[in-house]
């Protein structure tokens, strides 16, 4: 929509946009490299900021336009029956690969018996969270607007890229747009520098197990970080990520794949 050299008519990533993907994962190195306490002070602040940031889009739609019979006109509640259930299946469980970065970090806390009330915390959290923004994203559509048919669901899966930013540039709402677009570039950086150190330590406890070489077991002196196994985390999220322009055809998968990968 902003940026039309980033990717294609399809909406897969082009040349230009894999490198900058990759340029952004060797940015995310450094938050990782310098031990976790450095990275607990720059990811309390990023998180506290993108979570107050999701709250106010939703909030800031539902101002905009909220149509309560979203939910109960067009075949009201479970229009698609349970097959529409079963399909988001794989989406949901991706959201819950959340929950395994913090036991990815267990060995790394002060205090570990405060793990699992944590785990609750984030679940509930995170529940309250995904239907607070399901229900006013459900609430907001606006078909005329969107150049869809009422009550043509399935239309809604077409909208291309963040529908969240889409919908805020169909509604011509400028203070929503810049909330959009300010959440859509803090989340999945903050994601995935969390994902790269959680990745790091699944890489290290690995080469406990002797899958992987004895390298990945290496811990830097100061900073007590498996630097090893950052780098070649690191290395294989840049070829995974370059690859997506050259094989288009990896990309639609993208979501599904890692909710399954988290299932198994």
């Amino acid at each position: 929509m902003f940026y039309p050299s980033l990717t294609t008519t399809s909406g897969a990533p082009t040349l230009l946009d894999a490198a900058v993907a990759v340029v952004l994962m060797l940015i995310m190195i450094p938050s990782n490299y310098y031990g976790v306490r450095a990275f607990g002070m720059s990811t309390t602040p990023f998180g506290v900021i993108k979570l107050l940031f999701y709250i106010a889009v939703g909030f800031t739609l539902a101002f905009v336009f909220f149509d309560p019979k979203n939910f109960s006109n067009y075949k009201g509640f479970l229009p698609f029956g349970f097959s529409g259930v079963f399909a988001a299946i794989p989406f949901a469980m991706f959201a819950l690969g959340g929950i395994s970065v913090l036991p990815d970090y267990a060995e790394e806390t002060r205090n570990f018996r405060r793990l699992p009330s944590a785990i609750i915390l984030v679940i509930i959290g995170q529940l309250l969270l995904y239907l607070f923004l399901d229900s006013v994203f459900v609430g907001g559509i606006d078909w005329a607007k969107l150049g869809i048919n009422p009550g043509d669901w399935v239309g809604i899966s077409g909208i291309p890229g963040n529908p969240f930013i889409t919908i805020s540039h169909a509604y011509n709402s400028h203070v929503l747009l810049a909330l959009t677009l300010i959440v859509g570039i803090i989340g999945p950086f903050v994601v995935g520098y969390m994902y790269l150190g959680a990745g790091t330590r699944i890489v290290f406890a690995q080469g406990r197990s002797q899958i992987m070489p004895k390298l990945v077991k290496d811990i830097h002196e100061r900073y007590s970080i498996p630097y090893w196994a950052l780098l070649i985390t690191a290395l294989v999220g840049a070829i995974l990520a370059f690859i997506s322009a050259p094989v288009p055809s990896i990309w639609p998968h993208r979501g599904r794949c890692s909710g399954w990968v988290y299932r198994v």
